[in-house]
């Protein structure tokens, strides 16, 4: 079996620019390596101590973004999606399917793309928890989503929400209740929250066993505890979708054999 090929470098000692080699790819300014958490033209990337790539790029997407054109996506260099399969309607507390969630999950596997999933909660009880992680399981059916299946609850800011009056012991129960469902199933359970939800509107230390998908816009993220996908801005600019898109870093392997490689920062 023959070795890896050694990498080659640029022999411009003030080389700026990306450089792949031996597999990898690098990123010089004045011909030094970037580490660490990067901003390289309104990209997001993390370089590791030897300099190479070691997350990928990804967006989530709902029926907001309108029709994508998901080979331009994937051409733009985005490796990964989470399509929202639908929400619990935070009045009215039924149930409704993304009405373009079948096109955008076919649109961008057929495209190339890894794709997950979430599904944004008004649930109150854990039946309802319940319910919702059926709900998506059901809409996931057929569909190849090798990425996690993500439990979204977020503060609602209008009167007559129907989880306004929820503790976090309680919605750290129906944030179980949901994510044991989806474990149950053969999926990655994740919980997806800001800094303002992890901290005071769910009990973090009761969360542990799961992955967590961080949003803080911001260059760098400052979270003391384990996250395995960060978003890191909702003013994206991707091609094939009009107007603004979130992006995301995702630091783990999600492949087949092995769904629970974990990196932390």
């Amino acid at each position: 079996s023959s070795s890896a090929p050694a990498p080659t470098w640029p022999t411009d000692k003030n080389y700026t620019g990306w450089w792949e080699t031996a597999g990898k790819r690098y990123c010089f300014v004045n011909g030094k390596k970037l580490t660490g958490w990067q901003n390289v033209n309104n990209v997001g990337y993390y370089f590791d101590n030897e300099g190479a790539v070691s997350s990928k790029c990804g967006i989530d997407v709902s029926k907001y973004q309108g029709t994508i054109d998901w080979k331009k996506v994937k051409a733009d260099g985005i490796d990964f999606v989470f399509v929202r399969a639908g929400y619990r309607g935070y009045e009215t507390g039924k149930i409704v399917i993304d009405t373009k969630f079948v096109e955008n999950v076919k649109g961008a596997h057929d495209a190339g793309l890894e794709v997950g999933v979430y599904f944004f909660s008004q649930a109150i009880t854990k039946e309802e928890a319940v319910e919702e992680a059926d709900f998506v399981l059901n809409a996931v059916k057929g569909h190849a989503i090798r990425y996690p299946i993500v439990f979204d609850m977020e503060e609602i800011a209008i009167e007559g929400a129907r989880t306004a009056n929820l503790t976090a012991a309680q919605i750290t129960d129906l944030t179980i209740a949901f994510c044991e469902r989806i474990k149950s199933a053969g999926y990655t359970p994740m919980i997806y929250g800001n800094v303002k939800w992890m901290m005071e509107h769910v009990e973090l230390s009761r969360l542990t066993a799961y992955q967590k998908w961080f949003a803080q816009y911001y260059n760098k993220p400052f979270f003391p505890y384990e996250f395995q996908i960060w978003q890191y801005t909702n003013k994206g600019k991707v091609n094939g979708i009009t107007g603004e898109v979130d992006l995301n870093l995702c630091f783990v392997n999600y492949n087949a054999d092995n769904r629970n490689d974990c990196k932390c920062f």
